[in-house]
């Protein structure tokens, strides 16, 4: 039977997480030029005009950058861009880090030689929720009971009502009152993963977005934060293959999409010019499919009580000839593809399977 810890009227059986021991670190005499290996390739990249869009539901920006690179209309750009300067100054006067030359390498993950500031500005993940593991060597390194009582199975309740109050670490830090070591930040936390959106610019131009803005998310904080000053600030990108949404054909297609998830829809929109686009948003002023020139396209407003269904319905000889004899691509939220699908599966047929027919979420 398993020991039972009690603390401030708290019962759990402490977990048993073997301990990682996966990162080097190194204290350097002098700065050396700042070097980011990641296990996948990066390049680097800045801003050259934010566009604020038209869009009354969210707010949504067209973004240009300074690089171009080929692709094929679909695929996407993984942008990884820095936190904010002030959560990192105060990340660092609340731990009493010293910003110093150093060299760090996570074995499988990364290799960063630079001074530790830029380490944490650049590419720590504040946001990411520690992992259970992270926070049982922290309880440990710091004799805090309430972070191993967060670890156990008893503690998932206060566990998940840290992650939906959407807590960063330094706010998490605070509300515990302890201060991590280098090291234990260094092997259990997470660096900042890519944010993935779909280019939209013909392949010879710069690298184009179309960003919607989310409630305190990473990358949204970082476009608000820069206040129209986005010159001199770089960060790393990659471009990735969409295996699941690539334009495969120059006839004729048919396109459906809602929203944002039209966007891998207008960068199909410089190659093709025989596509047939399915499109809803709420009215006129949020209608993003004017960015692109497409041979058809029907567009329901829901202001207007019109839906895509009501495209799909009045039009279903059409879409089911389309369906037949060319490609369909959807991109939209996974609950209006399984909605579009049973649609299409209640009145063309049961089986899709017989189709060309691709989907994607970039809603």
């Amino acid at each position: 039977m398993k020991d039972v810890t009690q603390f401030n009227n708290k019962k759990f059986i402490s977990p048993n997480f073997n301990k990682q021991n996966t990162t080097e670190i190194k204290f350097l005499l002098n700065e050396p030029k700042e070097n980011m290996n990641l296990s996948f390739k990066t390049e680097k990249t800045s801003i050259t005009l934010i566009k604020k869009l038209s869009c009354t539901w969210r707010d949504v920006f067209e973004i240009k950058l300074d690089q171009s690179k080929e692709f094929i209309p679909g695929d996407s750009i993984g942008l990884i861009v820095p936190n904010n300067l002030q959560l990192v100054d105060d990340f660092f006067k609340y731990c009493n880090f010293k910003n110093q030359p150093i060299f760090i390498k996570k074995n499988r993950r990364f290799v960063y030689e630079g001074n530790l500031f830029n380490f944490f500005y650049k590419y720590f993940d504040f946001k990411a929720m520690p992992k259970k593991a992270f926070l049982y060597f922290l309880s440990k390194e710091t004799n805090n009971f309430d972070l191993e009582f967060l670890s156990s199975k008893e503690g998932e309740k206060e566990y998940f009502n840290i992650l939906e109050n959407k807590m960063n670490l330094l706010e998490i830090f605070k509300k515990y009152k302890i201060k991590p070591s280098l090291e234990i930040l260094i092997e259990y936390g997470e660096i900042i993963k890519p944010r993935y959106f779909s280019l939209i610019n013909k392949e010879c131009d710069n690298f184009t977005i179309i960003a919607g803005l989310m409630k305190d998310g990473h990358f949204s904080n970082f476009i608000v934060s820069l206040h129209e000053k986005y010159e001199n600030i770089s960060f790393d990108f990659l471009v990735k293959e969409n295996r699941l949404l690539r334009l495969k054909s120059k006839e004729k297609v048919l396109c459906i999409s809602a929203g944002t998830g039209i966007t891998p829809f207008l960068s199909f929109a410089n190659v093709n010019k025989h596509i047939w686009l399915i499109y809803g948003c709420r009215n006129k002023e949020d209608d993003l499919s004017i960015l692109g020139k497409f041979a058809k396209k029907d567009v329901a407003f829901s202001s207007l009580q019109k839906r895509i269904f009501d495209i799909l319905e009045e039009k279903i000889d059409e879409v089911k000839y389309y369906l037949t004899n060319y490609e369909v691509y959807i991109c939209a939220s996974l609950q209006l593809q399984k909605k579009i699908t049973d649609f299409l599966k209640k009145n063309i047929s049961e089986n899709l399977n017989e189709f060309k027919i691709y989907f994607d979420d970039w809603s």
